[in-house]
């Protein structure tokens, strides 16, 4: 009887200076993309920035950033979102397609009854500078008619897909309920309750913690925090953060 061959996985000295080859590189990679953000620190503050962003700890953060250690397989994808890069720019040499000879940067732009067609919008690196705008924020086109006040029909709203969470500060998401994308302020009682709000004394509905999800499953009944928006041009003439 013919038996073929089996391969073990590499071991020694040669696979080890591999790996940490290739945990060089990924560090590499990774400050490279980061340094293109204005916001990101250097140095000891990049280990603390690093931590805020991916929701890690300050020492796992500076064993990626120094090549000790590498994050798992599936945090790759939110990575690259977040830092507006190709996955595959984190792990060899592929030009990110979203800049354009380092003096462009793109954000997704969609419309609120179309999410899911894309299309980037390129806006200069110096833009985002002093705003509260990081890698991987989208912007939502306004169609409805439900927050005047905050943002009229042909406005944009910038928002965040990486921030899911309430606070106690009114701030505004973008929720999906039933389908539909809508904008509501947002605030987090001292009981505990989810207090969802149009415009200024406008109306006002209370949910439990437990009517919201991070899920992005459309056929769940619960409300999709779609994330936090953290500015807003406004169509009208003026701007606001």
């Amino acid at each position: 009887m013919n038996t073929q061959p089996t391969e073990t996985p590499a071991t020694g000295p040669e696979s080890d200076q591999a790996e940490q080859a290739f945990r060089r590189l990924f560090a590499e990679q990774l400050n490279t993309a980061l340094d293109r953000h204005r916001h990101i620190p250097q140095g000891h503050g990049r280990v603390q920035a690093v931590a805020s962003l991916f929701g890690i700890t300050r020492i796992t953060a500076g064993k990626w950033l120094s090549g000790e250690g590498l994050p798992e397989l599936w945090r790759l994808p939110q990575i690259a979102q977040l830092l507006n890069v190709d996955a595959n720019e984190l792990v060899g040499s592929t030009t990110n397609p979203m800049l354009i000879d380092d003096r462009y940067i793109a954000l997704q732009m969609h419309g609120q009854d179309t999410p899911d067609e894309l299309m980037p919008l390129f806006l200069q690196p110096g833009t985002l500078q002093h705003t509260s705008i990081v890698p991987g924020c989208l912007i939502m086109q306004v169609n409805a008619t439900d927050m005047p006040a905050f943002a009229a029909v042909g406005d944009l709203v910038v928002y965040n897909p990486g921030i899911k969470w309430f606070g106690t500060g009114a701030d505004v998401y973008v929720l999906r309920v039933q389908g539909r994308y809508v904008l509501r302020r947002a605030v987090r009682t001292l009981r505990g309750e989810i207090v969802l709000s149009t415009d200024p004394g406008q109306m006002q509905e209370s949910f439990s913690p437990t009517d919201f999800t991070s899920d992005t499953d459309p056929a769940s009944p619960l409300i999709h925090v779609v994330g936090r928006v953290v500015a807003r041009i406004l169509t009208r003439g003026s701007s606001a953060a």
